[in-house]
């Protein structure tokens, strides 16, 4: 009698026999010559007989049997014919609803089962249907026109391809051969199999060689490089996850969409994320924190994540993504496939630089001062910075010869020397230009504005004779002439001398003298003090009152001006320890307000110190109208900067004599 029997992508795992002196799963009838076990492709392990493995007793045909995983017994040996031998584990899930309509035993991760089976098992799956007059062919549910008994190669060729299934999937198939005896040699992931068309297949027979696993349609023998051995392929469930690209300290907004593997099966339901580095990560709503060894589902991977990059960090120095791996479930043990990695690139944005001040003198290089610095949480990504909007003169290099023009980028090296700054001809006052960090020379990155001040000022405040001539007062014999002094140093003073010299005239009037002079009238160094303070840029018009006996006067006369500061006020102060303040409010818009008993008409003035050491008299003084006085703290010209930019500021209120 002969018996034999052939398995091709079988799993025969998972069967018990209690008996300790029993067969093992498969039994080949020892010395019978007829009897034959051919396996191919098969998986026979994880069985047991008497609680120990016991998967075939006898032995399988060992030079066809190929491609096969054996646990005990078969006489095969590890490593030839592509045979693996020797596994009692082979790694397979328990008997489950894995797809299809019988349950089956699916590879696991890791399964030395993967991959590793024979070609000739995933032969492809071509079925040849018809009369003898017309016939048409089928490749995995599509099919071609009818074709005639004596159709041309080329017609057959062209039909297959225009099949969906193989030439829509990017695949091909090519025919050889001649008159009705063809053979269909396929490309793409087919490559390597071969399927015979005669004429008998035309003639009503239908030729089909199995594609699917046992699972049947939608399971393709081959998920992978290769035909798995056993009944059912390991489904491939390593997923996809897009990059994203942002700007440094700024939540992405597209991509790291993770996308299932389109060989599950649909069996995916959740993905692990792991690896999270360089920030936070989000789910699609970008506040949602998904943390390291959270699953999140299917859906929520297809929305897309949100990942916002740590304080200040970039791609420049520091990395960036996160790791995701596919799930049945949402613990450990259902894990499943690769573990696949998203990048993400931050593009390094500077930070506001620093920039120091400087002053100078009318017509005047700065020699010193407006050294640019990067931002303390910046590093060598910003290379460059950008100088703009320079105002009331001209910028240049440490060489002071050098300029920089409005718009232009220098290095970092060249901000750190300093630069120069040259005043517009006889400009006083504030000169400014603007300073950003920026990636690149071409503004890549740009951070925020930073712009360095230049104070032109002079040494002592300027005086401006109003008119070149003098109006005569003839009821009284005197003339008036007008002076503005300007405060043009670079801060607030107390007061100022101004000087008038008009010794040139003496000669040819006598009887010349300054009649308001605070000097005695024939002093030498004649002048006229201004006791109050003055703030910067602020100018007082002095009125100076000249005689003569005999009412003749110069014309035109223009005396030499010349002006001094003063280091404190030198009127004597009715109250030198000043007048209770009765209240002092913060007001919404971070303003402070005074109050403080005064008489109708007399004159009052604030004076202020950041430090309650430094006190500075505020440039306008107040006439009181009432009994009780309000007065506001703004800044310029009440005090030098507004209350808000301060850590504290003192008061005091003294009455002064009538400016």
């Amino acid at each position: 009698m002969t018996t034999s029997a052939t398995l091709i992508n079988c799993t025969v795992s998972g069967n018990t026999n209690s008996n300790a002196s029993g067969q093992g799963a498969i039994y080949v009838q020892p010395g019978v010559a007829q009897t034959t076990l051919l396996l191919e492709s098969t998986i026979v392990s994880g069985n047991t007989t008497g609680g120990n493995p016991s998967d075939i007793t006898g032995n399988a045909a060992l030079s066809t049997s190929s491609g096969n995983l054996v646990g005990s017994g078969g006489g095969l040996t590890n490593g030839v014919n592509g045979n693996i031998v020797g596994v009692n584990n082979p790694l397979l899930g328990p008997l489950a609803n894995n797809g299809g309509p019988t349950l089956t035993m699916a590879p696991l991760d890791g399964s030395p089962v993967v991959d590793n089976g024979r070609a000739s098992a995933a032969a492809p799956e071509v079925t040849v249907g018809g009369s003898s007059g017309a016939y048409s062919l089928s490749y995995n549910g599509s099919s071609t026109s009818p074709l005639s008994f004596n159709a041309s190669l080329a017609a057959i060729n062209a039909a297959l391809n225009g099949l969906p299934s193989i030439g829509g999937a990017g695949g091909s198939v090519t025919l050889v051969g001649s008159s009705s005896d063809y053979f269909v040699i396929f490309g793409g992931t087919l490559a390597g199999n071969t399927l015979p068309l005669t004429a008998t297949g035309f003639g009503g027979a239908t030729v089909q060689v199995a594609t699917n696993d046992q699972r049947g349609a939608g399971f393709p023998r081959v998920i992978g490089a290769a035909v798995d051995i056993g009944a059912v392929e390991a489904l491939l469930y390593t997923p996809t996850v897009t990059n994203a690209t942002t700007n440094e300290d700024t939540q992405t907004t597209s991509g790291l969409v993770i996308t299932t593997n389109a060989v599950d099966a649909g069996t995916t339901t959740n993905y692990q994320i792991s690896n999270i580095s360089g920030g936070t990560l989000y789910q699609n709503d970008g506040a949602t924190v998904i943390n390291s060894g959270d699953f999140i589902t299917v859906a929520q991977g297809a929305a897309g994540l949100k990942f916002s990059p740590g304080a200040n960090l970039n791609s420049f120095a520091s990395s960036f993504g996160f790791s995701a791996q596919a799930a049945v479930g949402t613990t450990a043990v259902d894990l499943r496939g690769s573990v696949v990695s998203a990048s993400i690139i931050v593009n390094p944005v500077a930070d506001t630089p620093s920039v120091t001040n400087a002053s100078t003198l009318p017509n005047t290089q700065t020699t010193s001062g407006l050294v640019i610095s990067r931002n303390a949480a910046d590093g060598a990504e910003t290379a460059f910075f950008k100088i703009s909007n320079i105002q009331n003169g001209a910028v240049f290099l440490n060489d002071g010869v050098t300029p920089v023009s409005s718009g232009s980028f220098i290095t970092v090296a060249q901000g750190n020397a300093g630069l120069k700054f040259t005043p517009t001809s006889g400009f006083i006052g504030g000169a400014t230009f603007d300073v950003q960090g920026s990636n690149d020379n071409a503004g890549t990155g740009l951070s925020p504005i930073a712009t360095a001040t230049i104070t032109v000022a002079t040494v002592n405040p300027t005086p401006l004779q109003v008119g070149t001539s003098a109006t005569l007062n003839r009821q009284t014999g005197l003339f008036d002439l007008s002076v503005n002094v300007s405060n043009t140093t670079q801060a607030p003073i107390n007061g100022f001398r101004l000087h008038v010299d008009y010794s040139s005239y003496v000669g040819a009037y006598p009887s010349l003298r300054l009649q308001n002079a605070t000097s005695l009238a024939n002093y030498p160094d004649v002048y006229v003090d201004y006791p109050y303070p003055v703030a910067v840029q602020g100018t007082v018009v002095m009125h100076l009152e000249f005689y003569t006996s005999n009412r003749l006067f110069p014309n035109p006369f223009t005396p030499v001006l010349t002006v001094t500061t003063l280091s404190t006020s030198q009127t004597p102060l009715p109250n030198p320890q000043g007048i209770q303040v009765g209240r002092i409010v913060r007001l919404p818009d971070s303003t402070i307000l005074l109050e403080f008993p005064t008489t109708p008409g007399l004159w009052y003035r604030i004076r202020f110190s950041n430090d309650a050491t430094n006190w500075f008299d505020s440039q306008v003084p107040i006439q009181a109208s009432g009994t009780q006085t309000q007065w506001i703290d703004n800044g310029a010209p009440l005090t030098s900067s507004p209350p808000s930019t301060v850590p504290s500021r003192f008061y005091y209120v003294r009455q002064i004599p009538t400016p």
